[in-house]
């Protein structure tokens, strides 16, 4: 089969799903073309930048500032005639916040190319989620409870880990505990509960991820970290998963929302990832699609804040339990919840939905 891949514009939360689906479907034998909108943009910031310095700009255009939604425009035109001079069987739209308009879609489902798109952030958006999906031929969703009642095109694909990038290290272990991941309230909130535990026992933390500098607690949160570890931008994956593997306890805290009234069900890629590289990591408990996967002495959860510190407390006496546990979470990962899983999972999809077509 040979695919279109349309990425997304973030670069960094949903850019390792565009990243890992490429790789896999090539790795099982398909054909891929990608379009990296997020590259694309970066490259067009750093041309204005040089044009500026330089003073090109100033040379063609004077004063006039730079607007790029004529630029935004036509890259999003162009996604259509790499599907059409490529003659590919199918496009695979990663998020689809790149591709809000829908005539794009229906130039290319007019030349009988289905379209799919690959919902990456339910069911926290799942109100865009059901405005894109329309267009489309088939929807699938990260979220396993995003996928029920929604229209029949829906279906589930949950996130997954990439094997040959997220990995153990060998690195010596710096952090007792560490957390990567976005300031949302939830999480802020969490933090100034477990405040004094982790302040008292003077650990070694890292925290890092965009917009805890906007956080009641991030002057609060900056007294616990160690020492350069501490960081309020979005964080690339390779230091992620540096971190990971640097730390002997993960936290993964999931946000602690409920939009359109769908609690979320299927645990982030977070937890594929800290897995896949080995690293020990205490879940909350919320998203009860983990026992899908895992088996209960795979992985260790906890329940609020006190729970947390309980857990804390114990696994980082007991490393022989912490690393036998890490090292089975980490089989399990890699048997099932890979993007190469991922992949074989979207072709069948995208097999059947053809051969019902034609039936």
């Amino acid at each position: 089969m040979k695919l279109l891949v349309v990425g997304p514009r973030d670069w960094y939360s949903t850019r390792d799903c565009f990243v890992g689906i490429v790789e896999a479907l090539q790795q099982v034998g398909h054909e891929v073309v990608q379009y990296d909108v997020a590259e694309f943009l970066r490259r067009e910031d750093i041309a204005v930048q040089v044009m500026k310095q330089t003073g090109v700009w100033k040379q063609f255009y004077g004063d006039a500032e730079y607007d790029s939604k004529e630029f935004v425009d036509l890259l999003i035109k162009g996604i259509v005639f790499e599907a059409w001079d490529n003659h590919v069987d199918a496009v695979l739209v990663i998020s689809g916040h790149a591709v809000w308009n829908p005539r794009i879609i229906k130039a290319i489902q007019d030349r009988h190319i289905p379209c799919v798109l690959w919902l990456t952030e339910e069911p926290y958006k799942h109100s865009d989620g059901l405005i894109m999906g329309q267009h489309y031929d088939l929807v699938l969703s990260n979220d396993y409870n995003s996928s029920l009642g929604s229209p029949d095109s829906w279906k589930f694909l949950p996130l997954a880990c990439r094997p040959e990038f997220h990995k153990p290290l060998g690195v010596r272990k710096q952090y007792d505990i560490s957390f990567v991941g976005y300031m949302f309230t939830s999480r802020s909130k969490f933090f100034e509960q477990a405040y004094d535990y982790l302040a008292s026992k003077k650990l070694h933390f890292a925290c890092l991820g965009n917009k805890w500098d906007n956080s009641d607690m991030s002057s609060k949160v900056w007294n616990l970290v160690h020492p350069g570890y501490w960081t309020h931008e979005p964080v690339p994956q390779d230091r992620a998963v540096v971190i990971y593997n640097q730390s002997r306890i993960c936290l993964n805290l999931h946000r602690d929302e409920d939009k359109n009234g769908i609690v979320a069900h299927t645990p982030g890629p977070r937890t594929w990832e800290i897995s896949a590289c080995g690293a020990f990591q205490l879940v909350d408990s919320t998203r009860l699609g983990l026992w899908d996967v895992f088996e209960h002495d795979e992985i260790a959860t906890f329940d609020g804040p006190e729970d947390m510190v309980e857990k804390c407390e114990y696994y980082l006496k007991h490393r022989e339990e912490r690393e036998a546990m890490a090292a089975k979470a980490r089989a399990r990962v890699l048997a099932t919840c890979t993007y190469k899983h991922r992949a074989e999972s979207l072709v069948q999809m995208i097999t059947d939905m053809r051969t019902k077509r034609i039936n």
